[in-house]
């Protein structure tokens, strides 16, 4: 049963607040969280403010005093604060976590939305539930995929939008800054982090929010080079899918800590590793996509080069059935400059050229990671770092061939780590690097 106790605040050192418990309980290591509301005219009084936790049952409400303010004893964990006065409302994410917090709270007139809602396909997203977490504020998007907000707050925050089938497109937050919105973000990140994110300037608000496809929809393989076994000297980093598809480590190689969990680095130029078999996943595409962290330890120091990250290649010859190479190039393609760089043939005996290559020529840092996401769709290559597309190219290969090359980490004289390789059997876009980038470890 609920019990509702609501004590009045009569000093800002005595100020006491309800509590609402509920099955499951709360920790008993508690912080104080006080402030001061404030409205257009000044202080704002007899206020009720609520915290409602973001992972348990509990809440507390308060009334402001005639100064303003407001305290109450909170358990750990994550609250949504909010107070509603008229037409003006304040909304805010805060952190209990072993320190006293004190904050500002401003009551501002609100704000009305009316975007629209789509699946990646294009489709109308009837029936998505939108709503603004630690509130009982909630609209269902509808028939024409519009989805309306009166009187939103203006703020910090993320709204959440709850996908009906998330094996076919992601659960995403939308991200507001004042009145203007921004994303979608894989709803993994914790909310509070999420509010503090730098903000790019080259991300822009849209009328139009998008649930991208699921990340692990056609996924082709994923290796996190987390487990090795050693066989005869070698080492093989087993895949997580259906198949175990191992890559055989070569020459001077460790595995150090990555992006997620362990990555591997290769330290020297006998270092390299190899799919040798690849099952036939390229064969007769016309889409794929090649996601991976990279960190380069060292720029090399000759003047011309195009040197293999990853790819399926032949490295030259009369039997060369190359099929795609991230790399990097200098003194190639009219590059002056350490590039990335994603190149594609049809693997039926085309050596890689500069037309059939897309160029981030944006400058490389050494010793960081960097998450780079690779595709092909029907002739199109886009290059996307960090979340963001760095370059397209329209290209006149439009179907890969069956090729039996196997598939090389470096083998290049290039010392890097690498982790978290995924390769798709569909194209990725702006929206699906972005989301990715966040998900899979990007800050």
């Amino acid at each position: 049963m609920k019990i509702r106790l609501l004590l009045f605040c009569f000093l800002s050192f005595l100020l006491g607040c309800s509590e609402e418990r509920f099955a499951g309980g709360v920790s008993e290591e508690t912080n104080t969280l006080a402030g001061v509301l404030e409205n257009s005219s000044g202080m704002a009084s007899g206020v009720s403010v609520l915290a409602r936790s973001l992972s348990t049952s509990f809440e507390v409400t308060c009334v402001s005093d005639s100064s303003g303010r407001f305290r109450m004893d909170l358990p750990y964990g994550i609250y949504a604060l909010s107070a509603t006065e008229k037409n003006s409302s304040f909304y805010e994410l805060v952190r209990i976590s072993g320190e006293d917090v004190e904050i500002s709270a401003k009551l501002l007139k609100g704000f009305d939305i009316s975007v629209r809602v789509l699946f990646a396909d294009s489709s109308s997203a009837e029936g998505v539930v939108v709503s603004l977490p630690g509130t009982n504020v909630k609209s269902t998007v509808g028939e024409n995929g519009v989805l309306e907000f009166e009187n939103l707050p203006r703020g910090n925050y993320v709204l959440n939008l709850k996908s009906p089938s998330t094996t076919e497109f992601e659960n995403v937050y939308y991200r507001i800054s004042d009145s203007l919105f921004y994303g979608p973000y894989p709803d993994g990140i914790p909310l509070d982090s999420l509010s503090s994110l730098e903000i790019s300037s080259r991300q822009t608000q849209d009328s139009v929010w998008i649930l991208p496809f699921a990340t692990e929809r056609n996924l082709l393989g994923y290796w996190n080079f987390n487990r090795s076994d050693s066989i005869s000297q070698r080492v093989s980093i087993a895949n997580v899918r259906e198949k175990e598809l191992p890559f055989f480590v070569y020459g001077n190689t460790e595995f150090v800590s990555g992006v997620e969990n362990k990555s591997l680095a290769l330290k020297d130029s006998t270092g390299f590793a190899v799919l040798e078999m690849d099952s036939g996943i390229f064969n007769r595409t016309q889409t794929f996509s090649v996601e991976t962290w990279v960190r380069l330890k060292d720029i090399p120091v000759e003047k011309e080069y195009r040197k293999n990250i990853v790819g399926k290649v032949g490295f030259g010859g009369n039997t060369d059935n190359s099929v795609f190479s991230l790399a990097l190039i200098q003194g190639v393609c009219s590059v002056t400059a350490p590039s990335l760089a994603f190149f594609v043939a049809d693997g039926e005996g085309k050596d890689f050229n500069c037309e059939n290559a897309v160029i981030d020529s944006s400058f490389i840092d050494t010793f960081e990671w960097v998450h780079v996401v690779a595709s092909f769709d029907k002739g199109t290559l886009k290059l996307f770092r960090n979340g963001f597309l760095m370059a397209k190219k329209e290209t006149s290969v439009f179907e890969i061939g069956n090729s039996i090359e196997s598939i090389y980490i470096g083998k290049e004289t290039l010392l890097l780590d690498i982790d978290a390789l995924r390769f798709y059997r569909e194209p990725i876009d702006e929206t699906g690097a972005f989301i990715r980038f966040y998900k899979h470890g990007g800050r």
